[in-house]
C-alpha cells in the first residue's frame, strides 16, 4: 500500500470516535457489515464477535435480510471495540436497546466468532440455544464457519499466478479469482490486475474460492 493510501486510511480511521456514538444506518453489505452515518460520511461497521455466511453461501441472503430489517434507515448505537485489517471499525451495534450481533446469533444466521469476541459468554450461550433449536445454519448437516473454510483453503496452498485478473463485486465489495464460481456474477464488473489493487480499492477477498 502506498504512503498516500495509508495516510488516507489513517485519516478516515481517526475521524471515527472510539466512544459510543449513534447514527443512521444507510447500508447493509452482508450479514455482519453495515454503513452508518457519522459527521456527514458513511462509516463501515463490522459487527463485533460474529461471522456471517460468505456471499453466495447458504443463509447468506437470509442473514443480510434479517439484518436489513433490524437496522436499515434506523438510528443505531455503535460501541467501537477494534479496527480490523481493512481499517473498518469493529463494534457492537444495537437498536432500541437490542444487541444486533446477539439477535443474529440467536436466529442461527451467523456464527459466534470466539477468537475475536474473547469467548464472550453471552454470545456463546445464545449460540448454544440456536444449535439446540437447529435454527437456520444449524439445520444443515455439517455447518462450517467461514473462518474454517478460509483456513482449509490456505492449507491447500493454491498459488495465484502473477497474471491473474480479479473481478470485484460492486455491491458486496468482494473480489474473486477466475476459478471462483462467482467470478462472472452480474455485479462482478470491477476489474483488478492484482490482489493489492483490489484491497487498496476497499474490496475484500472471496473466502470460499480463496481469491
Amino acid at each position: 500500500m502506498g504512503i498516500l493510501a495509508t495516510t488516507l486510511l489513517l485519516a478516515v480511521a481517526a475521524t471515527v470516535p472510539q466512544q459510543p456514538w449513534s447514527g443512521e444506518c444507510v447500508g447493509v453489505t452482508d450479514g455482519d457489515t453495515i454503513s452508518v452515518m457519522h459527521q456527514g460520511a458513511a462509516v463501515t461497521i463490522r459487527i463485533w464477535g460474529i461471522d456471517a455466511p460468505e456471499s453466495g453461501a447458504e443463509y447468506s441472503n437470509r442473514a443480510k435480510q434479517f439484518l436489513s430489517r433490524r437496522v436499515f434507515r434506523k438510528q443505531v448505537r455503535v460501541t467501537p471495540k477494534d479496527t480490523d485489517r481493512y481499517q473498518r471499525t469493529v463494534a457492537q451495534v444495537s437498536v432500541d436497546g437490542e444487541d444486533i450481533g446477539q439477535a443474529l446469533v440467536r436466529e442461527g444466521l451467523v456464527w459466534h466468532w470466539p477468537q475475536y469476541s474473547h469467548n464472550d459468554t453471552t454470545l456463546a450461550a445464545v449460540e448454544s440455544q440456536a444449535k439446540s433449536a437447529r435454527r437456520n445454519i444449524w439445520s444443515l448437516p455439517n455447518p462450517v464457519p467461514p473462518w474454517e473454510q478460509q483456513r482449509a483453503l490456505r492449507a491447500a496452498d493454491q498459488a495465484v499466478p502473477p497474471e491473474t485478473v480479479f473481478h470485484g463485486n460492486v455491491n458486496s465489495k468482494i473480489f474473486h479469482a477466475p476459478w471462483c464460481r462467482y467470478y462472472t456474477c452480474k455485479n462482478c464488473t470491477r476489474v483488478f490486475t492484482s490482489r493489492d489493487d483490489a484491497i487498496q480499492a476497499g474490496y475484500r477477498p472471496g473466502k470460499i474460492c480463496k481469491a
